[in-house]
């Protein structure tokens, strides 16, 4: 009878060590392996990368960025859904991840995935500037890279994994009371005539340069600038090319001076596309870009009651 034990002990043994080496190796992988799971009420996301460490935790009933300020709801609706049911597509060789590895900085973005107080899921992400590869999925560091797809959608799930910051926060370009406004400067860089430079000095507007001009358009002009909003930060250019642009001399260059002399700068350069064959100018977008330097999509819809010529202020004009 013992022997009989001892044998099934190390069948059992054997098999397990069996799986546990097929799954290190690639082969036999579950599909929830990079997932929490649909029936999973996910309340709390970590996202830790080398540079930045971002927690995501639904508080009644709003989802919330480090405790301080409310997520944006396409972001965490596009994370909800990888996590309900994210699923390995292929493995990725040792040499091709070593050589992705290799070419980047290395490091990955750490997730780990809760319900309440429990542990549902947890993997790292590795981003790369590949368009085969633009992102790889391991359980830890030591298992099988893979690459993942969502069933019923045809992008990367892996992209959303990020601990960017502004990834995550509403798409604001500004949002600034009127009474917190000192001085707005406008500077076109081809037709520098439409230039303007408005000062709010609470109940008296200035307009530079000029000793009569429409103070209700100033006004108006000023209450602008509450909730401006742009549409993605996603571009779909190479560095080099987002170099090559934010390089060059840009449409406009919109400064505001909030009455604390904290400035916010917004530059916008043109936008060409290819339609019928043919580069023309996005007569719908733009590119757009803040303080820290990072090309977005700006729509004119959003922005073109802040890109007004001087004109506009001038009575009869």
């Amino acid at each position: 009878m013992k022997r009989l034990l001892l044998i099934l002990f190390l069948f059992f043994a054997g098999s397990a060590l069996v799986v546990m080496l097929i799954r290190r190796n690639g082969g036999g992988i579950s599909d929830d392996v990079f997932n929490a799971g649909k029936e999973t009420e996910i309340t709390r996301i970590r996202l830790r990368s080398a540079d930045a460490d971002i927690c995501l935790e639904k508080r009644a009933g709003e989802w919330l960025l480090n405790d301080s300020e409310p997520v944006r709801n396409s972001a965490i609706s596009f994370i909800l859904a990888a996590l309900a049911d994210m699923q390995p597509r292929s493995s990725v060789s040792e040499d091709v991840f070593n050589h992705l590895i290799s070419e980047s900085n290395g490091d990955p973005v750490h997730v780990k995935v809760f319900s309440g107080k429990r542990r549902r899921a947890s993997f790292d992400v590795y981003h790369f500037n590949d368009p085969h590869y633009s992102s790889i999925v391991k359980k830890n560091r030591r298992d099988k890279p893979f690459l993942v797809y969502l069933p019923g959608y045809d992008f990367d799930p892996g992209g959303v994994f990020t601990a960017d910051t502004d990834f995550w926060k509403p798409f604001r370009v500004f949002n600034i009371m009127p009474s917190s406004i000192k001085e707005v400067k406008m500077y076109y860089y081809t037709d520098t005539i439409h230039s303007f430079e408005l000062k709010n000095e609470g109940k008296r507007l200035a307009l530079l340069d000029s000793s009569v001009f429409d103070t209700l358009s100033g006004r108006r002009y000023l209450s602008y600038f509450v909730n401006v909003s742009f549409e993605s930060l996603t571009t779909g250019l190479t560095s080099d090319k987002i170099t090559e642009i934010t390089s060059g001399e840009p449409y406009f260059e919109l400064t505001v001076t909030t009455t604390d002399g904290k400035k916010r700068v917004l530059k916008g350069w043109r936008r060409n596309i290819l339609k019928d064959g043919i580069i023309i100018t996005d007569t719908d977008r733009l590119w757009g870009s803040l303080d820290d330097g990072k090309l977005f999509v700006l729509r004119y819809l959003d922005i073109d009651p802040l890109i007004k010529k001087r004109s506009y202020f001038l009575p009869g004009e």
